[in-house]
């Protein structure tokens, strides 16, 4: 996605991405020339809850190997790399800030959204969003 915000400079670029492929891969955010197209919403439900929804590691009795807990948040590290990061962890401040999210920030950097969500209800919540989608594209 960082690519396509690069090669797209007129265009919004949206990621959005868990909590542990965030942190994982944030060394990206060591790039120099990240464009200011760029947006993250990082969903942060504080150790990889996908793995609870996708067959396999969801049946397994080992699926605290699959699932890292943590307690990490993006402020610190969007603050070293100079990247704009605003937070949320409940709908209404979600919705204060999503009109700030897709505005223009005036040092022409990328910006993080990082919503803390509840690890123990986020998959029930994931896998009726892609329900709702399997039903809508139908």
């Amino acid at each position: 996605s960082l690519g396509m915000a690069v090669a797209n400079p007129q265009k919004l670029v949206v990621l959005v991405t868990g909590d542990v492929s965030f942190f994982y891969d944030s060394n990206a955010l060591w790039n120099t020339y990240l464009p200011s197209n760029f947006r993250i919403i990082l969903i942060n439900n504080n150790g990889g809850g996908i793995f609870n929804i996708i067959k396999g590691p969801s049946q397994s009795k080992q699926n605290n190997i699959f699932v890292a807990p943590h307690h990490a948040k993006a402020k610190h590290l969007c603050e070293t790399h100079a990247v704009n990061y605003l937070y949320a962890n409940n709908l209404v401040d979600l919705e204060s800030i999503t009109e700030v999210f897709y505005s223009e920030f005036d040092n022409n950097r990328p910006v993080v959204l990082e919503v803390d969500t509840t690890s123990q209800t986020n998959h029930l919540v994931l896998t009726e969003y892609f329900t709702f989608l399997s039903k809508s594209c139908k």
